[in-house]
């Protein structure tokens, strides 16, 4: 199966299941609340009835966030300058390009825990998002859905805890032992642009096999729920030699869909540095778009798995087809030729 083919068939899937991207935006927002509250109620105490929240209409008070920060334990610690617009899609690609993220003296516990959580959260729901997109002719119902995502749930929750296992090891050794490797080549260099370039070198290839492992944990899930699969050995392994079969279509399908998720950050990040926000009226228009901005990566995600399930089952057709081209008809009756008179 051709990679756009399953790309256009991807979206056509996910937009045919607009319904279900609406549902997420709205399971989202909810759990944004459940933290932007008692933050909101954090600041709103610290600016008291002092001038700091008017001084933060014509730029960011470096004063005010110094003697805040140091005063917050907890998720309130994670508020940082680096998260408010662009920064906060920034600050994430740094720390994962660097290999922080899945080391734990990296951010404090509470916020490895929230993690967790809401890791856990979309593990339950991708059941429910692959189940609906497996079977189209299924309506689209909170109980159906809702159903998928516990019937399915057990089995990806080990394959998340698989996952993020193979990410921690690939961050935590992986990604030091290359590095060390890397930065004795380049010790002794003549030139300075060598160990820069030895360095960007790591960093790609820790990319790749990070795409590599998300991949092989996502087709494993497809794999589920295509072919019914009780057990979670059989579809990970399938999904193993399955991208390794398909090494070029399916980085090919995963990085035309990462760069339209560049698009979608390029436009965002244009719209947060051209719109002032120093009136309510404004601060209230670059809510909405950052709401739309949210809609597009939760649609996008949806694509990614459409898509590839969609890659996953052309490929699994045409095996089938060759399968039984190679077996004929089993139970074609052989015509005997008609006796010479």
């Amino acid at each position: 199966m051709k990679v756009l083919s399953a790309l256009k068939k991807g979206v056509g899937i996910t937009n045919r299941r607009f319904g279900l991207v609406i549902i997420l935006l709205i399971i989202n927002i909810i759990i944004s609340l459940v933290l932007s509250i008692p933050m909101f109620y954090k600041l709103q105490g610290s600016f008291g009835n002092s001038l700091v929240s008017e001084n933060m209409l014509e730029g960011f008070d470096t004063l005010w966030y110094e003697e805040f920060q140091s005063e917050q334990t907890g998720f309130a610690s994670s508020f940082k300058a680096s998260i408010i617009g662009i920064g906060a899609i920034l600050n994430n690609f740094v720390t994962i390009e660097s290999g922080n993220l899945f080391k734990l003296n990296s951010m404090s516990m509470t916020i490895w825990v929230l993690g967790l959580v809401y890791l856990l959260f979309w593990t339950f729901l991708n059941g429910g998002i692959l189940g609906m997109f497996n079977s189209m002719d299924k309506k689209l119902s909170f109980n159906n859905f809702f159903g998928d995502c516990g019937k399915y749930f057990i089995r990806f929750l080990f394959l998340t805890i698989g996952a993020v296992a193979c990410y921690i090891l690939l961050s935590v050794y992986f990604f030091t032992w290359l590095g060390s490797i890397l930065a004795n080549l380049g010790e002794n260099a003549s030139k300075e642009w060598i160990p820069f370039t030895l360095d960007r070198f790591r960093n790609i290839i820790f990319l790749i096999l990070l795409l590599f492992i998300g991949m092989l944990f996502d087709y494993a899930k497809i794999s589920i729920v295509v072919d019914e699969k009780r057990n979670i050995i059989v579809p990970f392994f399938k999904s193993l030699f399955f991208i390794i079969r398909h090494i070029i279509k399916t980085y090919t399908l995963y990085f035309i869909l990462a760069f339209i998720g560049i698009i979608f950050i390029v436009l965002y990040a244009l719209t947060d540095s051209l719109m002032p926000q120093n009136t309510l009226r404004n601060i209230g228009i670059m809510i909405a778009i950052q709401q739309a901005y949210i809609f597009l990566k939760i649609w996008l995600k949806c694509t990614f798995l459409s898509s590839q399930m969609s890659l996953y089952k052309g490929f699994k057709e045409k095996a089938e087809e060759e399968v039984i081209e190679k077996r004929g008809e089993p139970f074609a009756v052989r015509e005997e030729p008609e006796e010479k008179k």
